[in-house]
């Protein structure tokens, strides 16, 4: 699952989410100079941009963590799904927007080690 907000929306969800879920934050990035964190508990990423760039951040129901991307998007592709952003290299890793058949749009991502994510750059 994942969960969009604004940055100084971020403490307050993650505190929520950690109790709910019973779960400790088992990531967190701070990239773009801190106009971007992404914040994993459990199975959730809590995704939360400064509003400046906050139309450059793709719209998904859902983020998928995957290992093998390139095997997804190749089943994702042979099922007919639609690519609205096409796999590229983003500042976490490697990631892609795709519309599945029913509609729900997915963001799949495939995170490098923590030590290669930091640095410039934009997510897709």
């Amino acid at each position: 699952m994942r969960k969009d907000l604004l940055i100084d929306q971020l403490d307050a969800a993650t505190g929520f989410y950690t109790r709910l879920l019973d779960a400790p934050v088992g990531l967190d990035l701070n990239l773009l100079d801190g106009q971007l964190r992404i914040v994993g508990i459990g199975r959730m990423l809590l995704v939360a941009c400064h509003p400046r760039i906050r139309p450059s951040i793709p719209a998904a129901g859902a983020a998928y963590l995957v290992s093998g991307i390139d095997a997804f998007h190749s089943t994702l592709s042979a099922l007919g799904c639609r690519v609205v952003v096409p796999l590229s290299e983003v500042v976490t890793g490697r990631a892609m927007v795709i519309e599945h058949p029913d509609g729900l749009v997915v963001e799949y991502v495939e995170h490098r080690p923590r030590d290669a994510a930091s640095g410039p750059g934009e997510h897709q």
